[in-house]
């Protein structure tokens, strides 16, 4: 080994250290994006499940289900 690549390797205990920090870093980033996901999507499953409710709740108001109405009153 030439002296250049002895001295790139004098360090190589600072290198492994800043390395496990950023690999640390990095998995609590992925692991955060994959939370926010998966909060975003149970916040939109919950927003159409109750839109869906309200919308089904809801009677109809139009001239043929009037009409219907009132021939069953007759």
């Amino acid at each position: 080994m030439s002296s250049g690549r002895i001295a790139q390797h004098r360090n190589y205990s600072d290198i492994m250290e800043r390395h496990k920090r950023y690999l640390r870093i990095r998995h609590i980033a992925i692991a955060l994006i994959y939370f926010l996901i998966i909060v975003t999507l149970l916040i939109a499953f919950v927003i159409v499940r109750r839109l869906e409710k309200e919308k089904t709740n809801v009677k109809p108001t139009s001239a043929l289900t009037s009409e219907k109405d009132s021939s069953r009153n007759k």
